[in-house]
């Protein structure tokens, strides 16, 4: 038996569950973890579900996503999203909300009046 966070709960929604509780094996892909749950795949990363698709290979086509995403910045390193790519920032700060990446912000003053604010992400996934 496995229980894991539904990043997806919804408190207005009768059914909605805050945890997951499954019986079957995972498929493991790319440290992923994919389950098979009520005829919809859920993907699970650090005890998270992240993702839900109608089927194992929609499933893959996101972690394939994630992970190509991922693989464009260090391991274990600050980076700040490419000032050319406003879908970096984009990216990331939807991996910030799935937990995969962290975040942190640097803001700029000028004397006492914040002019800006740069973030920087990294994450811990092979």
């Amino acid at each position: 038996m496995t229980i894991y966070k539904n990043s997806f709960y919804n408190r207005h929604y009768q059914n909605s569950l805050t945890t997951i509780t499954i019986h079957s094996e995972p498929e493991i892909y790319k440290g992923f973890l994919i389950y098979k749950r009520n005829g919809e795949f859920n993907i699970v990363i650090n005890e998270v579900c992240i993702g839900m698709r109608a089927g194992v290979n929609g499933a893959k086509r996101h972690i394939d996503y994630l992970s190509e995403t991922l693989s464009k910045f260090p391991v274990n390193q600050w980076v700040k999203p490419s000032n050319n790519d406003s879908n970096d920032y984009d990216v990331f700060t939807e991996l910030f909300e799935l937990g995969l990446v962290e975040r942190k912000i640097e803001n700029h003053y000028s004397g006492k009046i914040l002019t800006g604010s740069t973030f920087y992400f990294k994450h811990n996934l092979q």
